[in-house]
């Protein structure tokens, strides 16, 4: 199966070439003749059950695929208006945000981390308050998870979770979450794969607003606490983490409310990359908004700068 960049033909015009040959002849259905002053030709082999041999062709420049487009969510709550919330990284697209539970928006600037609005995890009557992020099941080889939080409850509680809640956490399931007091978990914990990792002893029992990140570096797990580096380990690598649901934030999927989340919330980030130390205490510091490219996606300097 070929593909071309031949003005009004496409990929999906192909004949497919089937025979146990490499010298044959590339057609494009209802396409007779070559189009008229077109010297160059950039063609793309997908091949499936094929057996690949070296040759060499004539006047043949093999070109570096560029770099795909990882996986990227921010949920900042600014600019939003009504019920829909936008995802300010869209260069993969645009994931979608579902409020599960009782949220609400507060464009209270003094209840936000950072500029005027933030979500507020509300109702302690009722469990199961939680965000579902849509497009978040293949997280691969390399991730980032993030955001900032005020725990009004000083309590163990989710941040993102892609658990079920009601046996122990699969491999195909996920959980970072956090405990003020240290009492239930050492600080930070995520479990991935099936394996729970656990950060250095922290606490952080106030009234703040804190920033949580974990980065996944092909089995390689970094708690970070307010952009600081708070513990490390070790999972398997080399499979990518492909989970059976999307990411939940602030509760599981169900059978939940011991770990519900209650309080303030602000700069979400989902990031398909491992972020470095310095990068991590950059958004921690400055805020994900800053770091937003012309192009949508995340870089690192201050959106503006010189």
């Amino acid at each position: 199966e070929q593909g071309s960049v031949l003005p009004g033909f496409s990929r999906q015009d192909c004949d497919p070439l089937k025979a146990d040959k490499v010298d044959q002849v590339v057609t494009w259905r209802g396409k007779p003749a070559w189009p008229e002053g077109v010297d160059v030709v950039r063609l793309r082999f997908v091949m499936r059950n094929a057996s690949i041999y070296s040759f060499l062709a004539g006047r043949l420049t093999v070109l570096d695929e560029p770099e795909p487009v990882p996986l990227q969510v921010l949920y900042t709550f600014e600019g939003d208006y009504g019920p829909d919330f936008k995802d300010k990284l869209w260069a993969d697209g645009y994931q979608e945000l579902t409020i599960m539970g009782t949220v609400r928006r507060t464009r209270e600037p003094s209840e936000a981390a950072r500029g005027k609005k933030s979500l507020t995890f509300a109702s302690p009557w009722h469990p199961l308050h939680r965000l579902k992020i849509g497009g978040t099941t293949s997280l691969g080889t390399r991730f980032t998870l993030a955001l900032v939080t005020q725990n009004t409850d000083k309590a163990h509680a989710r941040l993102f979770s892609a658990y079920n809640g009601n046996r122990p956490v699969n491999t195909s399931e996920l959980v970072f979450d956090c405990d003020p007091t240290g009492r239930a978990i050492a600080g930070l914990r995520l479990i991935c794969k099936g394996i729970p990792i656990e950060s250095e002893p922290l606490k952080f029992a106030d009234d703040a607003y804190h920033h949580f990140a974990v980065t996944y570096d092909d089995g390689y797990v970094r708690f970070y606490l307010d952009g600081k580096p708070a513990g490390d380990g070790w999972l398997p690598g080399g499979a990518p983490v492909k989970l059976c649901r999307d990411l939940m934030v602030g509760e599981d999927l169900e059978l939940g409310s011991a770990e519900q989340l209650r309080g303030n919330l602000d700069d979400v980030l989902v990031y398909g990359r491992a972020l470095t130390a310095e990068q991590v205490a950059a958004l921690a510091s400055k805020g994900a908004e800053a770091f937003i490219g012309p192009d949508g996606g995340l870089r690192f300097e201050p959106a503006g700068s010189k």
